[in-house]
């Protein structure tokens, strides 16, 4: 079977997700498509104090993101409320740290590593405490995909361990 190639340009990548009718093949398309920062330099918005979601389609099945880091900036620690999500990087490369809820609730970090364009790193339901960091002296932006979109998610405490509900709202998806 020949390969299609994967998508090269925003308008394909989002017609190829909405051909997609599985969270598996969601992956594959995130997986294959090779955007170039340019083509999504126009829905890129910056802040110098905090990273950035901007938000380029949203069906009631997957959400996409455009995530934009300053240099040194991280998000949170949080979860995807329930969902699941894949994260590629197309300008520089994250660190990611996953966590997870100890038997004394706090957070412990369970693994670390940087995950470049050539990855893509899978979220699961139910298991995907986490947070990026952009490591580089320069600006940095993933594609996140999430099956469903997010409504919620829960930021936590590291101390404490556990994670207080944030909704997100209209306003808060860009």
């Amino acid at each position: 079977m020949l390969m299609q190639p994967g998508a090269r340009t925003l308008p394909g990548l989002i017609a190829s997700l909405r051909r997609a009718r599985s969270r598996a093949a969601y992956e594959r398309v995130l997986r294959a498509a090779d955007l170039s920062s340019e083509e999504l330099a126009a829905a890129a918005t910056w802040n110098g104090r905090h990273y950035t979601r901007n938000c380029l389609l949203r069906t009631e099945s997957f959400e996409l993101m455009l995530i934009c880091f300053e240099p040194g900036q991280s998000t949170s620690i949080h979860d995807y409320g329930g969902e699941e999500g894949w994260v590629k990087p197309v300008q520089g490369e994250l660190i990611e740290e996953r966590f997870q809820v100890s038997a004394d609730d706090t957070l412990v970090c369970t693994d670390e590593r940087r995950i470049t364009g050539d990855e893509v790193s899978h979220l699961p339901k139910g298991a995907s405490i986490h947070r990026f960091t952009n490591p580089l002296p320069m600006r940095v932006m993933s594609l996140n995909l999430y099956a469903r979109p997010l409504r919620s998610w829960n930021v936590y405490d590291r101390r404490k361990g556990h994670g207080r509900q944030r909704i997100l709202t209209p306003a808060g998806r860009r």
